[in-house]
């Protein structure tokens, strides 16, 4: 019986630590939302984090940041 205790115990402990992950993951989210509104490209966001500008982008279009416009990026984006 033991066993079992330390099992329900591991499990415990998985599920509060996976709890806590997704939620510290939606509030990353949430930064690079703020941050796409502020002006900042995926590119840029990337650049400060271990995701690539692709993910980046996917994820804050999931949560309702308007797309880029398309077309040559502008001399200060290019530049950064």
């Amino acid at each position: 019986m033991d066993e079992l205790t330390t099992v329900a115990t591991a499990s415990e402990r998985y599920l509060a630590s996976q709890a806590a992950a997704d939620t510290d993951k939606e509030a990353l989210f949430a930064t690079w939302v703020a941050a796409v509104q502020a002006g900042q490209t995926p590119e840029q966001i990337a650049q400060h984090c271990t995701f690539t500008a692709a993910y980046v982008r996917r994820i804050v279009r999931e949560r309702g940041a308007p797309p880029l416009p398309r077309g040559p990026k502008s001399r200060k984006q290019a530049a950064e």
